[in-house]
C-alpha cells in the first residue's frame, strides 16, 4: 500500500497540485477568455467526431472479421489498426502528402467553384485531421469492439439466424445491444487519447484552429510555463470526467 500510495504521489498528485498552483496565478490571464473557451470547443468537437468515425469503422471491421473467420478477416483487422504502432509525426506526413495530392488532382473542379486555379481545400480543412486521428487510433476503439465480440461469441447470431432473422436485423438488433458496454468502453479510451494528442494536431490542423494540447505546447515553447498550467488541467479534467462517466454509465450498460 505504501509502495503503490507513493507511486500516486509522485507520478500524479504532487504534479498536479503544482499546476493548480500555477493556475491559479495565470487564470485571469488564460482562463477568462473567450479564445479559451473556442479552444475547449474545438478540442471536444473534433474529439468526438473523430471518435464517432472510429467507433463506426471499429464496429464494421470488427463484425466482418468475425463473420469471415478467416485469414483474409485477420488481415483486415490488422491493417485496420496498425496506425497506432506508428509515431504520430510520421501518419501527419503520410496524410498531409496524400491530401495535398488529392488537392492537386481536384484543382479542376476547384477552379470550377470558383475557388481559384489551385486551392488548398481538403489539406486546409478539418477532415484531414480528422482522417488522422482515425488511422492513428483505430485500433483503440477496435480492441474494444473485438474484445465485445469474443466475449459474446457467435451463439446468439446463429440463434437469431435459424430464427429467420437477416445479417442487419440480427446485428442491430442481437449483437450490438451486447456489445454496448465495449462500445463504451472504446468510445472513452479513444476520446481521451484524442484530447491529448499533440503531433497529428500540430502539423495538420487549420490555420487559427488549436486544441487544448497545441496551446499547452505552444505556452511551453515560449516558455511560459505557468501559462501552461491553465490548458494541461482541463486535459486532466476531460479525461477524468471520461472516466467517471464510463464507470457510472458502464455500471448501467452492464446491468
Amino acid at each position: 500500500v505504501a509502495f503503490c500510495g507513493a507511486v500516486l504521489i509522485v507520478s500524479f498528485l504532487i504534479p498536479v497540485t503544482q499546476l493548480f498552483v500555477w493556475a491559479g496565478w495565470t487564470y485571469n490571464d488564460v482562463l477568462l477568455t473567450a479564445d479559451f473557451r473556442q479552444l475547449t470547443y474545438n478540442t471536444v468537437s473534433v474529439g468526438l467526431l473523430a471518435t464517432a468515425v472510429i467507433m463506426l469503422l471499429a464496429v464494421i471491421v470488427g463484425n466482418v472479421s468475425r463473420m469471415m473467420n478467416n485469414r483474409v478477416g485477420y488481415a483486415i483487422a490488422k491493417i485496420t489498426t496498425t496506425g497506432y504502432s506508428v509515431p504520430g509525426a510520421i501518419i501527419a506526413i503520410g496524410v498531409l502528402s496524400l491530401f495535398i495530392w488529392l488537392d492537386e488532382r481536384l484543382a479542376p473542379l476547384y477552379g470550377w467553384m470558383g475557388k481559384g486555379e489551385a486551392p488548398l481545400v481538403l489539406s486546409m480543412s478539418l477532415v484531414m485531421l480528422v482522417v488522422a486521428y482515425v488511422i492513428r487510433f483505430t485500433a483503440t476503439g477496435y480492441n474494444s469492439v473485438e474484445a465485445g465480440f469474443e466475449k459474446i461469441g457467435m451463439k446468439y447470431t446463429e440463434a437469431s439466424r435459424m430464427l429467420g432473422a437477416g445479417i442487419t436485423r440480427t446485428f442491430f438488433g442481437v449483437d450490438l445491444p451486447l456489445i454496448k458496454g465495449s462500445l463504451l468502453s472504446g468510445v472513452i479510451l479513444t476520446f481521451v487519447e484524442i484530447v491529448k494528442e499533440l503531433p497529428l494536431a500540430m502539423l495538420l490542423r487549420p490555420f487559427n484552429f488549436d486544441t487544448l494540447a497545441t496551446k499547452a505546447y505552444q505556452y511551453g515553447s515560449d516558455e511560459r510555463i505557468f501559462s501552461a498550467a491553465v490548458p494541461s488541467l482541463f486535459i486532466i479534467g476531460v479525461s477524468t470526467i471520461s472516466i467517471i462517466i464510463f464507470h457510472h454509465v458502464g455500471k448501467r450498460v452492464m446491468q
